[in-house]
């Protein structure tokens, strides 16, 4: 099979992707068989994209993004097609800066390829991404507008066509927040395409001192795609990070989240929700170094599983010797619709610290009978009953998103009415 070159092994700094998980504990319940034996092609020739690509791509317009992905009033715009940075569907120029932002979009990024060795879909980023947007927030301390919106809010739209089945396509994205700052961050992953794709993202994130960052991740793939998302995210003293990733779709879905809490007193707080149904599977994989003392970690996932659907959550914590303390705590828990569905949870502390607050849990189970009889009581039809379980269990995740209009999305187009 012919492969790219950022797929052999033998060349310095790029992994190939293994055909089995045997032995390899990142990838026990994942198989990543389908995308290694599947020879994905690249939307462009020699860093430009093909003419038949760019003639595809000037007949999309922002209303058909807007059935796949909410379109956030008043965030400043940047939307990259297979790959490619588009200018004119984007609120914002490739190179643009004012006083509350700055924005560079280029090809060449090689000050940013620094993405740990050992990660292959990352790697595999680092030697054939084309357009990356490099995001940098000043410091300002006027974050809310008048009407309650966030200052410094930034919209980035991943769109997959598969121009040339099956495309592959590398986005990346740099985000880094000056000290002082606060910003809003929207990423989505769309796809408008119904055929196997792959989608391989990396995020890296740089938070300066006493800086503040809201993380939101949307994915919306179709189920014949395959999704890699990797984010990096390392915190300097007092920072805060909260990230928030709703997920749904892709044959295969791998979210890898790795935290480094460089400073003291640094806080974040990851949540997610992922429905999976039909033969779909999600892989959460989260890790959070706690390097100094006195900061603060919490992960707290909820999955909604039906069909023969599959999901995994990893999540990891390690508390270094001297991260004295420290305050971690991770909870994922699991709505299973089907008999045939299943889940798969691997919470886990390495503590080295003996001065500190840590907790871990995991629950997996189908919907209260007793809370559907409880409702049938009530006057409420069982359809509706469940309905409204699933929602209520949904609705503790999406609560917490404060973009109205994304919050408003989600309640019309993901939850059941």
């Amino acid at each position: 099979m012919n492969r790219p070159d950022y797929m052999d092994p033998k060349i310095e700094g790029s992994t190939a992707i293994p055909t089995t998980s045997k032995g390899n504990e990142n990838w026990k319940y994942t198989n990543l068989k389908p995308i290694a034996n599947t020879n994905f092609n690249q939307p462009n020739k020699q860093g430009h994209p093909d003419k038949e690509i760019e003639t595809k791509v000037q007949h999309i317009t922002l209303d058909d993004l807007e059935k796949h992905t909410p379109l956030i009033d008043n965030a400043m715009l940047l939307i990259f097609i297979d790959g490619y940075f588009v200018e004119y569907l984007s609120s914002a120029p490739m190179n643009f800066r004012n006083n509350t932002i700055s924005i560079e979009v280029e090809n060449s990024f090689k000050k940013w390829r620094s993405v740990p060795t050992q990660d292959i879909f990352s790697n595999i980023n680092n030697g054939a991404f084309y357009d990356g947007a490099l995001i940098q927030i000043p410091s300002i301390f006027d974050s809310i507008k008048s009407d309650g919106e966030p200052n410094n809010l930034v919209q980035i739209i991943h769109v997959s066509t598969n121009p040339k089945p099956p495309t592959e396509t590398h986005p990346r994205t740099v985000i880094m927040t000056q000290p002082n700052s606060q910003s809003t961050i929207l990423e989505c992953h769309v796809s408008l395409t119904d055929k196997i794709h792959l989608n391989n993202s990396v995020t890296q994130i740089f938070l300066g001192e006493n800086s503040h960052l809201t993380y939101y991740q949307l994915v919306n793939q179709n189920p014949e795609a395959y999704q890699i998302n990797s984010t990096y995210v390392n915190q300097e003293k007092n920072s805060t990070f909260e990230s928030i990733s709703i997920a749904k779709g892709a044959s295969i879905l791998r979210n890898e989240l790795k935290i480094y809490l460089a400073g003291e007193y640094s806080e974040c707080s990851l949540k997610g929700l992922y429905f999976t149904s039909g033969s779909e599977h999600i892989d959460n994989h989260i890790m959070i170094d706690h390097a100094v003392p006195k900061a603060k970690s919490e992960i707290f996932y909820k999955g909604i599983l039906d069909d023969k659907s599959k999901a995994v959550f990893s999540g990891g914590v390690l508390v270094r010797k001297n991260a004295q303390k420290t305050v971690a705590k991770q909870t994922d828990k699991n709505l299973i619709l089907s008999k045939g569905a299943r889940i798969n949870t691997k919470p886990m502390l390495e503590i080295y610290a003996d001065d500190v607050e840590c907790a871990h849990g995991a629950t997996a189970g189908s919907i209260a009978t007793e809370a559907l009889f409880y409702m049938q009581s009530r006057g409420i039809g069982i359809e509706m009953a469940r309905k409204l379980l699933i929602n209520g269990f949904a609705n503790q995740i999406i609560d917490e998103i404060k973009l109205e209009s994304f919050k408003k999305y989600l309640h019309s187009n993901w939850l059941p009415k």
